[in-house]
């Protein structure tokens, strides 16, 4: 079983908003808690509103954009997703087609279902460059399978 993943995987879903959520988050209920006599800016109705409607803002973006993000290791039979709580182990037959969207910087590779998963019907991961070049090239057959299937789609 080799890892697709980036390594960057677990400190964007786990580590940042983690921390963000416990020190933010400690910031905002103490400005709920102190008197406008202990700290006049922070005390001010506005600021809490803005700090707490801030505070939520980045919570929402933390889950819509790294909170479903997969970590994916594969072998020659089957792919493994997984939420670092459970993981789930789908054969490749069971995969419609693999799409990536490149960011520069790093790559999200979408895996298709042809029927719903435990995650869902689509997935997408982080994806580790060199990791899934050198898996494709050490199987090339699911690359050819994969790529064909696209191909057939379009």
């Amino acid at each position: 079983m080799r890892r697709l993943s980036s390594n960057l995987t677990i400190f964007l879903k786990l580590f940042i908003p983690l921390v963000y959520i416990v020190f933010f988050g400690s910031v905002v209920i103490g400005s709920f808690l102190i008197t406008i006599n202990d700290s006049p800016l922070l005390a001010n109705p506005t600021t809490r509103l803005i700090m707490l409607g801030v505070y939520i803002i980045f919570i929402v973006l933390f889950y819509l954009t790294t909170g479903n993000l997969k970590r994916v290791d594969a072998d020659t039979n089957n792919i493994y997703v997984s939420n670092y709580r459970k993981t789930f182990k789908y054969p490749w037959s069971s995969v419609k087609k693999m799409s990536t969207i490149n960011l520069i910087l790093f790559d999200i590779i979408y895996i298709h279902f042809h029927e719903k998963a435990t995650f869902g019907k689509k997935i997408y991961f982080l994806a580790s460059r060199s990791l899934v070049k050198s898996f494709f090239v050490d199987h090339p057959e699911l690359f050819i399978a994969l790529t064909s299937i696209e191909a057939q789609e379009s």
